[in-house]
C-alpha cells in the first residue's frame, strides 16, 4: 500500500511541475521595417478574471515601460509604434503573462482591456496509513 502511495505522489509531482512551469523567456517578435510614428496614444485597464483592479502591472510597449494605477488604469502618450502596430506586454508576479497585438496603431488612439490570470499554486499532501496486518 504503501508503495502505491509513492507512486502516486511521484505521478502528481511530475504533472503539476510540467503544468507549473511557466516560461519566462521574451518573444522574440520580427517584424519588417515600416515607416515609424510617434504619436500612438494606449489607454487600458488591467483586472483579474473577477473583474477587480490589478495594481503595479508592469506594461511594455516597444521601449516605453509603465505601471498601472491602483485602479489597474496605464496611460501611454507619443509611443513609438510602426505602420503594423504594437506588440503590449504586461507583467506582474504571480500572474501569468499576457501580450496584446494591438494592428495599425499608428495615428490613433487605442482603449485596451486585458484580463490576467492568476497563476495556481497547488498543494498535496500524501496520507500515508500504516496497516497493522497479523
Amino acid at each position: 500500500m504503501t508503495r502505491l502511495y509513492l507512486i502516486i505522489w511521484v505521478v502528481l509531482l511530475v504533472g503539476c511541475q510540467r503544468e507549473d512551469s511557466d516560461i519566462i523567456e521574451p518573444i522574440d517578435v520580427i517584424v519588417a521595417e515600416t515607416e515609424t510614428f510617434f504619436d500612438s496614444h494606449f489607454i487600458g485597464k488591467t483586472t483579474d478574471v473577477n473583474g477587480n483592479a490589478i495594481e503595479d502591472v508592469q506594461i511594455n510597449i516597444s521601449d516605453d515601460r509603465d505601471y498601472t494605477t491602483e485602479k489597474g488604469i496605464f496611460l501611454f502618450n507619443n509611443t513609438k509604434t510602426n505602420s503594423s502596430g504594437a506588440l503590449i506586454h504586461l507583467h506582474k508576479n504571480d500572474y501569468y503573462d499576457q501580450y496584446v497585438f494591438v494592428p495599425k496603431a499608428a495615428n490613433q488612439f487605442s482603449n485596451l482591456n486585458v484580463v490576467l490570470r492568476k497563476k495556481a499554486i497547488l498543494w498535496f499532501s500524501i496520507v500515508q496509513r500504516q496497516m497493522n496486518c497479523h
